[in-house]
């Protein structure tokens, strides 16, 4: 990548024996590509497995209806892509270190009370305290959602 001055993703899955599972490996290697192109900012890697993919996958599959559902019904008015790029890579950090808030401020390099006031701001914007696991669920999805849809709309 540096040598070349090109952006690679390299997508990959499970070996297929017989030319007929080569579609199929093929279509889960395009899903893949395509989630880390599209989820980027969630994905650390430039390599990505088909088998990785967890609720970007699922993302992936539904309609953009039923995504502006999800995020009308759970967010109401609130635009998650108005979110700045501070409270982006927390909640990034976050839901990498298992929603454990020590070692988040320790990825992050900040002190647990910075940590704490960041989370308490994205609560009151958005209503979601995402140190719970159900809520950062939700707002996980609704994350991988807009995303989805901003790349459709632009």
């Amino acid at each position: 990548t540096a040598e070349a001055a090109v952006s690679v993703i390299v997508a990959y899955d499970a070996v297929c024996d017989d030319i007929s599972g080569l579609k199929r490996v093929y279509k889960h290697c395009l899903t893949a590509a395509e989630s880390g192109g599209l989820f980027r900012y969630y994905n650390t890697g430039r390599v990505i497995g088909y088998r990785t993919l967890n609720l970007e996958r699922l993302v992936l599959e539904l309609s953009e209806e039923a995504c502006a559902s999800y995020l009308k019904d759970h967010f109401g008015d609130f635009d998650l892509a108005t979110l700045s790029n501070e409270d982006l890579a927390t909640l990034k950090a976050l839901f990498e270190n298992g929603l454990s808030v020590a070692e988040t401020a320790r990825a992050l390099y900040i002190h647990r009370n910075s940590l704490v006031y960041r989370l308490d701001r994205i609560q009151k914007l958005s209503g979601y305290d995402v140190r719970v696991f159900s809520e950062a669920t939700t707002f996980k999805l609704g994350l991988l959602m807009t995303a989805r849809l901003s790349n459709i709309n632009s």
